[in-house]
């Protein structure tokens, strides 16, 4: 059996980890797991003729590209700056940079077998996610209409299911609702004072 066939045969599913519809091996557990089978491999990021390890396109979006050599294979490819939905990102941020080389660095640990069938259907386009409950998302709005600490008991209370069915930009719009009222709340408390 050739080192593809061993790492390929590894179960990493216990730290598959998700975020929104995409799942994926934390780097961690992908560093370490390689470490022990193979510590004669070599990590490569490649760098621009500055030393900056991200590539450009006209559009301002980027790309990264981290190599891995074992036995004396080398697999990678380029891949893209993305953003915590999966999309490009224009004029990114070093953090966002090096998010993604650890995510590069796991794909192309994947390439010599260690959790490759995560990646199975990964270019297939996502099934549209299930809405939060109608009623998930009316007490939401009426806890953050209260402010953070309200709103703050109210996701606890929800549910999985229903928590992770909120989109993002439903989460960013109930916390600025909630920071919004205790705002007001304080400016009417003390304003009631004045009086």
């Amino acid at each position: 059996m050739n080192y593809f066939e061993k790492l390929n045969q590894v179960d990493v599913s216990a730290h598959i980890e998700k975020k929104g519809a995409f799942s994926y091996l934390a780097w961690t557990h992908a560093i370490e797991t390689l470490g022990k089978l193979h510590p004669e491999a070599e990590i490569h990021t490649k760098v621009d003729d500055k030393g900056f390890p991200a590539f450009y396109s006209n559009s301002g979006e980027a790309m990264v590209w981290v190599t891995v050599t074992i036995d004396n294979v080398v697999r990678g490819q380029p891949y893209p700056v993305l953003d915590y939905r999966n999309k490009p990102v224009t004029n990114p941020d070093v953090f966002t940079i090096n998010t993604s080389l650890q995510r590069a660095l796991v794909k192309a640990i994947s390439l010599h077998g260690l959790g490759l069938y995560i990646y199975a259907g990964e270019d297939l386009p996502p099934t549209p996610a299930k809405p939060a409950s109608k009623k998930a998302l009316a007490s939401l709005t009426k806890a953050s209409d209260k402010g953070v600490d309200a709103f703050r008991d109210a996701w606890k209370a929800l549910g999985k299911v229903d928590r992770e069915r909120v989109t993002e930009d439903e989460l960013k719009h109930f916390k600025d609702n909630a920071e919004s009222a205790d705002y007001s709340n304080q400016a009417n408390h003390e304003g009631s004072h004045e009086s």
